[in-house]
């Protein structure tokens, strides 16, 4: 399915920063409450004629992005978290799950790395429609308590 948007209530006391679609928490670097919404295009959205779409490698047919495994994103975000960080920041998932938003596929990921001595959690929600994968991330230090603030907004995210 194709979607075009996929919206999300960003709770009170987020503002957006500088970086589109990064919301920091008022109080920031105090607390520190992060909301992350980006928006990634995953295909060209070109219409093929059936002539086309037949004459295509069979391999080409597959939605890859619809078959995370938590082992690849589990690797592959452990690579980009210690390549970003200069260390081994002990990137961990604690919960993978696949998940339906308004009918469209997705996954729920729990997960944890260490900054600064400092225990980070995030909640990811990965949403995929046909040409655009919507990523709402979800961060906050362990001595920070915005889980509350975060599932209700998480509760809000709609795929159109």
């Amino acid at each position: 399915m194709e979607a075009t948007g996929c919206s999300v209530i960003i709770p009170d006391g987020f503002v957006l920063s500088d970086n589109e679609g990064v919301f920091l928490n008022e109080h920031y670097p105090l607390e520190t409450g992060i909301i992350t919404y980006t928006v990634t295009e995953t295909g060209s959205g070109e219409v093929l004629t059936n002539s086309e779409r037949e004459n295509m490698p069979e391999e080409t047919e597959v939605d890859s992005a619809t078959e995370l495994t938590q082992e690849f994103y589990l690797e592959t975000m452990q690579a980009a978290m210690n390549e970003k960080y200069g260390t081994d920041v002990g990137y961990q998932i604690l919960e993978f799950d696949n998940i339906k938003i308004d009918e469209y596929p997705g996954y729920f990921i729990d997960a944890s790395y260490q900054k600064d001595e400092q225990t980070i959690h995030q909640m990811i929600y990965i949403i995929i429609s046909k040409y655009k994968t919507f990523t709402i991330i979800y961060s906050q230090a362990s001595d920070d308590d915005f889980t509350q603030v975060f599932e209700e907004s998480a509760s809000s995210i709609h795929v159109y």
